[in-house]
This record gives structure tokens, C-alpha cells and sequence, in this order.
């Protein structure tokens, strides 16, 4: 299992895949390619973990909040998101 935080967070050791497998609705996952809090590969398990319902969108040169680093690329992916969903 690879980590998907700094060892010093809680969420280092927290693994929700069996429950977020759960989720049956279509989804979006949004992450910023240099996020330091949740790096793309967590992003990637989780959109994995939820399946054929889960659309990933990672934003180049964003951090934590793409809605906030990039926020008309953001408003975009979800806005067109929610039209075909």
C-alpha cells in the first residue's frame, strides 16, 4: 500500500478503500498535481477504489484546492461534469 500523506498526518495510516468502494454514483475527484496534502496518487486510489463511477481530473501547477488555483479551469471540469451526469 502506498502512503498518501506525510507520516506525521493521521491519514497516513487510514486506508478507505473498502468503503469508498462502495460509492455507486458518478463522481468527481479533483486534484492538483503538486498537491502536498493529497498527492495525485491518492487521488488515483481513490478514483480507482470507486470505479467506472469516478472521473479524475488532475490540474496541472495546483496545490490542495484547484477550485482556488485555478478556478475557471475548475468551474469547467465541473460544470461539465454535472451536465453529463
Amino acid at each position: 500500500v502506498q502512503t498518501c500523506a506525510l507520516p506525521i498526518y493521521e491519514m497516513a495510516r487510514m486506508d478507505m478503500r473498502a468503503e469508498i468502494s462502495n460509492i455507486t454514483c458518478p463522481t468527481l475527484v479533483i486534484g492538483g498535481s503538486i498537491d502536498p496534502v493529497t498527492p495525485v496518487v491518492c487521488s488515483q486510489v481513490i478514483a480507482e477504489a470507486i470505479g467506472d463511477n469516478a472521473r479524475l481530473e488532475i490540474f496541472n501547477d495546483c496545490g490542495h484546492g484547484p477550485h482556488r488555483d485555478d478556478p475557471k479551469g475548475a468551474e469547467k471540469v465541473m460544470r461539465d461534469f454535472l451536465a453529463t451526469n
